[in-house]
């Protein structure tokens, strides 16, 4: 069991306009898997704000809407987790809101209220809310749906309420239109939606072998590989999907009067960059940042973004992050080996460097040996003597990169140790049940194997560590490690 915290970024929910059936009975057959998005957590979207110049509500009494809740893997294990807070969440599909309410009810969450409805059915009488979340909802909409999604962050935000809208963006998504339209192309003579998933995918592997097209679709092909069917049926194979510029997302977050704070992960964009080109776009475009982010769109190639919306009338003061950064808490998973200079590499999902012995390496250290748990930031650098400050600063560029999570009130790690009779959260021990992956309090997936799974669902808090070790016909030594890994990545509550 790896405590590196994964979910595909581009996995997505599915709020659909009434008008499009065909979408919706896609969704009926094929439902999406229970798939949780950590960034869009209220605990992660504050600490975002917070460091791009944005106060908002305290996590723990807040109140949240999700714009397309499909079965719940998002929504759920966020009210588990902030059983203070109020959460509203909705979905056009009728058979994956049962499900949600069946993983609510079997895990015990009150804080929830999940319908069945459209985006266009929400109205001011809905209230207000601190925090509204859009995954996979924007692209795949109608353009008035899309709009609609604006409306409401322009209406029912709070005062200082935040909202997370991703989409799919160009230019990264014209290389991925191209192996879109010729799946529908040769997928559109077969009903099954599964088998048009595989005739589609196999028709874009073999144009890949085309000496003209390989070189533009090698890589999408290497992307598709790995994709579950679901996720490429939904991604790839819908009525709609439209992406769009940042520059013109933007554009239409101002036309309704709100304003774009930054993205949920940053991906490198203030991040170090030292080729002279990009240098210079970002030099001339100082003073205007959504100019900027689209120069990164297109030096980058992005196909997806995890955009903040907060109201336009916002002040915002964006050139203190450093200074805020020190006064919060970092966490992160990495895995560190030793790189071919001797130096450290520390690697994530989301990016990787290289450093010698000194302060950078002891904090990356640290960091790694604290996981799950989170440590303060000033901790860590007032042990860097006169590097301090310069320690600061990367540390900050590696939360930029994505490698290195930052807190305002870091996720709460429910068991520092366990007792004889250890429980595993109710949210890991449904989803393992329904042969999903579990998630945890960091509201991260974590990938487990058939034994993980089979012990998981054990630790329920009736058994002690001896009789489980009786029941999977194993050793006490190896149930004492398996608990430990529970503990190492967040599952374990006692």
């Amino acid at each position: 069991m790896s405590p590196r915290p994964h979910a595909s970024p581009d996995t997505r929910t599915s709020e659909l306009s009434p008008m499009t059936d065909n979408t919706a009975t896609s969704y009926e057959h094929v439902p999406y898997t229970f798939s949780s998005f950590p960034e869009s957590h209220p605990r992660r979207l504050r600490a975002t704000a917070h460091l791009l110049g944005l106060e908002t509500p305290e996590p723990g009494r807040c109140r949240v809407l999700e714009l397309g809740s499909a079965v719940g893997g998002n929504i759920v294990p966020m009210a588990y987790s902030l059983p203070g807070a109020s959460f509203v969440g909705i979905d056009f599909v009728g058979s994956q809101i049962e499900t949600a309410k069946e993983f609510a009810a079997a895990t015990g969450v009150k804080n929830l209220d999940l319908r069945a409805a459209s985006i266009t059915d929400i109205t001011p009488e809905w209230g207000k809310f601190d925090y509204i979340v859009a995954h996979g909802v924007f692209s795949w909409v109608p353009r008035d749906v899309a709009e609609k999604v604006l409306q409401i962050c322009a209406e029912q935000l709070a005062q200082n309420g935040l909202a997370y809208i991703s989409f799919n963006t160009y230019p990264g998504w014209h290389g991925r239109m191209w192996a879109r339209e010729a799946m529908l192309f040769h997928a559109e003579k077969f009903d099954d939606p599964i088998q048009k998933v595989r005739e589609g995918r196999g028709f874009v592997a073999a144009l890949a072998q085309s000496p003209a097209a390989s070189g533009l679709l090698k890589s999408e092909m290497q992307y598709l590989e790995g994709k579950a069917e679901n996720y490429i049926l939904h991604e790839y194979l819908e009525v709609v999907n439209e992406p769009i510029y940042f520059r013109d997302f933007a554009g239409l977050v101002a036309k309704h009067g709100l304003q774009y704070l930054g993205d949920a992960l940053q991906n490198g964009m203030m991040g170090a960059e030292s080729w002279p080109a990009f240098m210079s776009w970002m030099q001339a475009n100082r003073e205007d940042l959504i100019r900027r982010e689209q120069y990164v769109d297109f030096a980058r190639n992005r196909v997806f973004r995890r955009a903040l919306v907060c109201h336009g009338t916002l002040a915002l003061d964006r050139a203190q992050l450093v200074a805020r950064a020190e006064t919060m808490q970092v966490a992160g998973f990495l895995h560190q080996s030793v790189d071919t200079s001797g130096a450290s590499r520390f690697d994530h999902l989301r990016g990787g460097l290289v450093t010698g012995a000194g302060p950078l390496h002891d904090a990356l250290v640290t960091i790694n040996a604290r996981f799950p748990r989170a440590i303060p930031v000033k901790e860590l650098i007032d042990t860097a003597g006169h590097q301090r400050a310069a320690v600061l600063g990367q540390l900050v560029n590696c939360w930029l990169s994505g490698m290195l999570e930052l807190y305002i009130d870091p996720p709460a790690v429910l068991a520092q140790a366990s007792s004889d009779k250890p429980r595993a959260s109710p949210v890991a021990r449904y989803l393992v049940a329904q042969n999903q992956t579990p998630i945890n309090q960091r509201n991260a997936s974590v990938p487990v194997d058939a034994m993980q799974r089979r012990f998981i669902r054990l630790v329920d808090g009736t058994r002690t560590r001896d009789q489980l070790a009786t029941e999977l016909g194993t050793s006490r030594e190896n149930v004492d490690k398996l608990i430990q890994s529970l503990l190492e990545t967040a599952l374990l509550e006692a």
